[in-house]
């Protein structure tokens, strides 16, 4: 996790040439004091507004060889990096000279602001550049700390973000990582429109980001969360649950005990046999419309509302606020034709919300109707939203981009699944997996990201023509 310390060039030396940095704070305080890349302009202006010529050092935590503690300092609200020992000078990444502008504030160095384009190759970092471009934006950032920690030990984060009029009438609400590693595209768009809105100024629609709204899942490579419960099958009536009898007779095979070759051929075979016997729909509907039964195996939904539920039952409100309207797209990836985005509507054919969506964006497909790429899903979120803030009007969809062919997609989430309930996460089969995970879910191919902009270009720029970012 990149974070960053203010200093001096002279006691940076120092620290090069003995391998260590021995801050002030150390002896005074217990440990040296750090900032996030969004908190560092405050710090600076905070603590440093008489001092010049000063050194920002750019840190990675993992290269660390004291404790890394974020905690909040002094009962600010705020949480900040902390270095419980010595800064081992092996662990900064960069340097970079703090400048002032022309009112006399210290400001991020060029360097450190720019924005980097296509995906990120961590949740670390995407969030980082996240964050960045929020406090760039000018927005309002709240952060919501959640009880996991990442796949590298860090701190796992649900971030947001929202600009424009507090009392608009009308809100569009973006989100990333509904599903997990599916966030490395959702927030790379984010980032996008959030650079954009820094360079063209404050939208006259109100906008609120979701950054990861599951960061288990975005930081571990997996679509699913903490409890290998999919979010988008989580949000029936509990206890009230749909029963999944076809998938009951495809579990054995779906996810075996053992991932040897052999299994992994004998139990493929088996699955395209069933292909066969039930057809392609058939057998879609029977594996990803949301399982309740098996809690090893895919698209399971769960016995209870996971923390991610309970997250958007409490703050969806607070996300509206006094919004009569709403839009909403849910950033997806793993369906459809590569690079296409196919909106998907959880709306029934002539409902309401189905008839805002093709009337706002041209064209939606209904899951339920046999229009979509998605099979029929219990459990989704975007269909429970009239139930959260039955008060708005919804026009809301799931802007799903393709990558690889289902079979692909499928396979990888097999492999996850069999590693997570019996093999080791942290194994080098572990690592093959992800790798295997995240090229189903998240293309790096620059012109699939091109593809996938322009399309997002055209969604969100349909709500607000100045959120257009291209052309």
């Amino acid at each position: 996790m990149r974070f960053f310390h203010i200093t001096t060039p002279g006691e940076w030396d120092v620290a090069v040439q003995s391998g260590e940095h021995l801050d002030p704070s150390l002896a005074a305080e217990g440990f040296i004091h750090g900032s996030f890349v969004h908190q560092v302009e405050r710090s600076a202006n905070k603590h440093f507004a008489d001092r010049d010529g000063l050194l920002l050092v750019e840190l990675e935590s993992t290269k660390l060889e004291a404790d890394f503690v974020i905690e909040d300092s002094y009962g600010s609200g705020q949480r900040f990096p902390h270095v419980y020992g010595p800064i081992n000078a092996s662990a900064a990444v960069g340097t970079h000279a703090l400048h002032r502008d022309t009112d006399g504030r210290f400001v991020l160095p060029e360097a450190v602001a720019t924005e980097v384009s296509g995906l990120a190759l961590d949740y670390p970092t995407a969030r980082h550049r996240f964050l960045l471009a929020a406090h760039l934006a000018g927005t309002e950032l709240v952060s919501h700390h959640h009880p996991e920690r990442g796949l590298d030990g860090g701190e796992l984060w649900l971030d947001v973000a929202s600009i424009g009029p507090a009392d608009a009438a009308s809100v569009l609400i973006v989100v990333s990582a509904t599903h997990g590693v599916e966030g490395y595209t959702g927030s790379a768009l984010q980032s996008r429109l959030l650079h954009h809105l820094a360079r063209s100024g404050a939208p006259s629609t109100r906008i609120v980001f979701v950054h990861a709204l599951n960061p288990y899942g975005f930081s571990w490579v997996r679509r699913v969360n903490e409890d290998n419960v999919d979010l988008n099958r989580n949000h029936v009536e509990w206890p009230d649950h749909p029963t999944n009898e076809a998938y009951r007779e495809l579990a054995a095979d779906l996810v075996p005990t053992t991932w040897d070759a052999a299994t992994q051929e004998s139990s493929t075979l088996a699955l395209l046999g069933r292909i066969e016997e039930m057809g392609m729909e058939a057998m879609q509907a029977a594996v990803s419309g949301g399982q309740y039964e098996f809690a090893d195996g895919v698209f399971y939904g769960g016995t209870e509302a996971v923390w991610s539920h309970r997250w958007l039952v409490e703050h969806l409100p607070q996300l509206v606020g006094t919004a009569t309207s709403a839009t909403l797209v849910d950033v997806h990836t793993g369906l459809g034709p590569w690079g296409q985005g196919e909106l998907i509507s959880a709306n029934r054919v002539g409902d309401g919300g189905y008839e805002r969506g093709n009337a706002l964006w041209g064209r939606v497909m209904s899951m339920h109707d046999g229009e979509s790429v998605s099979a029929e899903l219990s459990g989704d979120w975007i269909g429970a939203l009239e139930r959260f803030v039955p008060e708005v009007e919804w026009t809301a969809c799931a802007l799903e981009y393709g990558t690889v062919d289902t079979i692909t997609v499928l396979q990888s989430l097999r492999a996850d699944a069999w590693l997570h309930a019996h093999g080791e996460p942290r194994s080098v089969a572990g690592e093959e997996i992800r790798t295997q995970v995240r090229a189903a879910f998240a293309d790096d191919d620059p012109a699939w990201f091109e593809a996938v902009a322009t399309r997002f270009d055209e969604v969100v720029g349909a709500v607000d023509p100045s959120l257009i970012t291209t052309g």
